[in-house]
């Protein structure tokens, strides 16, 4: 009798252990499937996240590259007016000096002009004045 006591007390025991093992086992395996879960979560919204990252930073190199490019035609551009400017400019100076130099000798023509007038001789009446007038 004392045989089956220690069976009875056996599988009394064991089904308290398998129950009591159960009952840890499936908290520590719903904590598992819910950490996983969550891991897995936070994995794509990552992936997400880096993807959309990637395509923005690919739009920024883009308009980066369009920039630099655009800034470098526009440097050009500059340098070209600059240069245009200045040869204009220096242009402007030397006919500014021609006129000033034409309108010198204009004035100067008009002055030698009218004091020859003014003498009220004619062309032929000086010619004749300088042959008979001797040097």
């Amino acid at each position: 009798m004392l045989i089956r006591i220690s069976l009875i007390v056996a599988i009394v025991a064991a089904l308290a252990v398998g129950t009591l093992n159960f009952v840890v086992v499936k908290d520590k395996i719903t904590t598992l499937i819910d950490d996983r879960n969550s891991q897995r979560t936070q994995k794509e919204q990552a992936q997400s996240e880096l993807a959309s990252t990637k395509k923005e930073l690919t739009k920024t190199k883009d308009d980066l590259a369009q920039t630099q490019q655009e800034l470098t035609d526009t440097q050009a551009a500059r340098d070209k007016a600059v240069a245009d400017a200045a040869a204009q400019s220096k242009r402007a100076d030397d006919l500014s000096g021609k006129l000033a130099k034409t309108t010198q000798e204009r004035d100067d023509a008009r002055n030698g002009l009218a004091a020859y007038t003014a003498t009220g001789l004619t062309s032929d009446q000086v010619g004749k004045l300088n042959a008979n007038c001797p040097n």
